[in-house]
């Protein structure tokens, strides 16, 4: 094996297989660097104010919507930059349809449901070849928004690592063999130190995929 993009296939099935994600996408920018790869775990659609986006800036514009109270379109547009046309062809159409808003006059919109990023979770993971220290430095930052974060190495180097420094930090580490099959080494420990608005986030661009 030459290449970390040579290690996808045994990442995609350690992420289907060991962590049961469905939605799973590659090269993502979290805000705090590109993750090689996000899966996305036990998700309860069925939950009323779940749902999905695709920009960061909506997110801080419901978080500062309280429920219940009125907020009128012309202060939808001044936080969120969007024209009218596409905040309510897209935008506002999918929230009402996610439970989350409703509209309770012309133009006159109310959050219905408080936003919730405990019904699914996020397992980032991030690839190398051999270089252990800077893929862990990167899984790090990602426990910004991922429950779970982990680290991908190419078999031939596991013997390097220092294990206790991923426990210490609650990273999880696993291993890639030539044949594409993964080996947990080390399991994360499950974080619920991330924002709320950095998972959020990152849970749309997952979402906004097809898998």
């Amino acid at each position: 094996m030459r290449y970390e993009a040579e290690m996808k296939e045994g990442i995609i099935s350690f992420l289907k297989n060991g962590h049961k994600c469905k939605n799973i996408i590659y090269e993502v920018n979290s805000g705090y660097g590109i993750a090689d790869f996000v899966g996305m775990a036990n998700v309860n659609s069925t939950r009323k104010g779940f749902f999905y986006f695709k920009n960061k800036i909506d997110v801080f514009f419901l978080q500062k919507m309280r429920v219940n109270q009125p907020v009128h379109m012309k202060e939808i547009e001044k936080n969120v930059h969007y024209s009218r046309k596409y905040l309510k062809s897209v935008i506002l159409k999918l929230y009402k349809e996610q439970g989350l808003l409703n509209e309770v006059d012309r133009n006159l919109y109310a959050r219905v449901a408080e936003l919730d990023a405990n019904d699914f979770l996020l397992v980032a993971v991030e690839a190398k070849l051999e270089k252990w220290k800077q893929a862990l430095r990167q899984s790090v930052f990602y426990k910004r928004f991922a429950d779970y974060s982990i680290v991908a190495l190419y078999k031939k180097y596991v013997r390097n690592v220092d294990l206790k420094t991923f426990k210490k930090l609650k990273i999880g580490l696993i291993s890639i063999n030539d044949d594409l099959n993964f080996n947990v080494i080390v399991e994360p420990g499950l974080n619920k130190d991330y924002y709320i608005e950095s998972k959020l986030f990152v849970s749309g661009l997952t979402l906004s995929k097809d898998n």
